[in-house]
């Protein structure tokens, strides 16, 4: 499928709009691409990405304020096509494609098929004249140069741009916080790539659950979840999380190499990336099908704790606001925790921003508002006891306030607070095999249980309802109905 830039050059012109309201009217918007590494895939910069849709590693995208654009490309003294695949070339029609007014080369040829991520100043050369243009101008360069991990990328080809374009540090003006403010807000498009990244890791959690038991090593569960990630073409946007008994203490415990042993709790917190979107959710599994008397009273304080917060989220309150406390959820998940007496168990922040990034842009002491995606993740971590719960979903925020009991694929605007992948819909189906037997393990809707039905040598099928979890099978020609709630 062709991609569609046109989505891309809409969000710059309303970066220019913003920038002109602020009384800018010269100068321009200098964009970086990331750079190729040999031991991960690559992954296109955000903020680049949000702005222009283009993958291609290397790339420089100079916005002016006039409405002028101009697309870097880096150029190879090997051709790049027979080493990786190339989706822009040097031409009118990559222009025209990329809807920016023209298209021409970084610099000279760099050795090999790749832009090394060390500056090489000539690999830069038509960029640092342009630039160097704009500074003899007196007019402002804007760039992504908050101090921020998430722009690593811009300020490190900041800085080495400015080793090369004398006086261009004095003329460097930081406009992250509008592209913070504009993230922040999705649009269809977006909610589409979230929900699709939503579905494959609720496909994630159906296969740990189906896998996870006493004797299955940690490693085990994190295979199958990666194996269904990338069998729906998904991708991992964080190291997953697959932790057992004393483990699930530990809040990004990424080892994932202990056996899981009877009688522990199992919690996985994982999120798959679609289209550069990323998706987080966390489930708490007992181990053997049953939650212990305490495990089950945990866990349910940490179920309620999620569902009393998102019932309270809505436009106007905040995810963390020490000054407006009784509007912030997570002193309202506080609060919660501490009338129950277990709020020193409770060590993390009740939810973050969701979207390029797993902790997206954004900031928390801000008023909630239409567009703004994100999680509820309360957590109980008992170390004495091995005792470690967490419930985490992704939600919206839409017109009408807080509505958690919606379905798994409900990214609709008639609700307020749309909760794009809720525990109350879970997609658990499929067979573990064992021995040459089949077992069929159906979970409640709210977890609070786990009952595994039977041991059989097939199942012929099996599926869920929305509302309530319905599971039928037909076992050695035998039927049998479970409806749980």
């Amino acid at each position: 499928m062709t991609q569609d830039y046109s989505m891309y050059k809409t969000r710059r012109d309303a970066l220019r709009k913003k920038l002109h309201e602020q009384g800018q009217k010269d100068g321009a918007v200098v964009l970086f691409a990331d750079t190729e590494g040999e031991r991960h895939a690559f992954r296109q910069e955000s903020s680049f990405f949000y702005l222009t849709g283009i993958t291609e590693p290397g790339a420089v995208l100079v916005s002016y304020l006039d409405g002028t654009e101009v697309l870097y490309l880096p150029t190879f003294q090997t051709p790049r096509s027979q080493w990786l695949t190339s989706t822009l070339l040097l031409s009118d029609e990559t222009a025209q494609r990329v809807c920016v007014s023209h298209v021409t080369a970084l610099g000279q040829p760099s050795r090999g098929y790749s832009l090394s991520p060390f500056f090489r100043p000539e690999a830069y050369e038509a960029l640092a004249n342009d630039i160097q243009e704009i500074v003899h101008a007196h007019q402002p360069v804007f760039m992504l140069c908050a101090q921020n991990p998430t722009y690593i990328t811009q300020l490190a080809r900041a800085m080495q741009l400015a080793s090369v374009v004398p006086g261009l540090t004095k003329w460097i003006v930081d406009f992250s916080s509008i592209v913070h403010d504009m993230r922040r807000t999705k649009d269809e498009h977006e909610l589409e790539q979230l929900q699709n990244a939503i579905d494959i890791t609720i496909e994630g959690q159906g296969a740990a659950a189906l896998v996870l038991r006493p004797g299955v090593n940690e490693s085990e569960v994190h295979a199958t979840i990666e194996y269904a990630f990338t069998g729906s073409g998904g991708r991992i946007a964080f190291p997953s999380i697959v932790a057992a008994g004393q483990n699930t203490c530990v809040l990004h415990y990424t080892d994932r190499n202990q056996e899981i042993k009877d009688g522990d709790l199992v919690v996985v917190d994982i999120g798959a990336e679609w289209g550069g979107y990323a998706a987080d959710i966390t489930r708490t599994y007992p181990a053997n099908g049953t939650y212990t008397p305490r495990q089950r009273e945990i866990y349910e304080l940490v179920l309620a704790c999620q569902k009393h917060v998102a019932d309270l989220a809505k436009v106007g309150m905040y995810l963390r606001n020490d000054k407006e406390p009784e509007k912030s959820l997570h002193h309202i998940a506080v609060k919660f925790f501490e009338e129950a007496g277990v709020a020193q168990y409770f060590v993390h922040g009740v939810g973050h921003y969701l979207g390029l990034e797993v902790h997206d842009v954004g900031e928390v002491t801000q008023p909630l508002r239409i567009g703004d995606v994100f999680t509820i993740e309360p957590g109980l971590y008992l170390n004495d006891e091995g005792i470690g719960v967490r419930i985490e979903d992704d939600y919206v925020i839409t017109e009408r306030g807080c509505n958690s009991a919606i379905t798994t694929s409900t990214t609709s605007t008639t609700s307020t607070t749309s909760n794009i992948a809720h525990h109350d819909i879970v997609k658990v189906t499929g067979c573990v095999f064992n021995n040459n037997s089949c077992c069929l393990t159906a979970f409640s809707a709210n977890f609070t249980s786990c009952t595994r039905i039977c041991d059989t040598t097939w199942i012929i099928v099996a599926f869920f309802t929305i509302g309530t979890i319905t599971a039928k099978a037909s076992i050695n020609g035998e039927k049998f109905n479970i409806t749980e709630r």
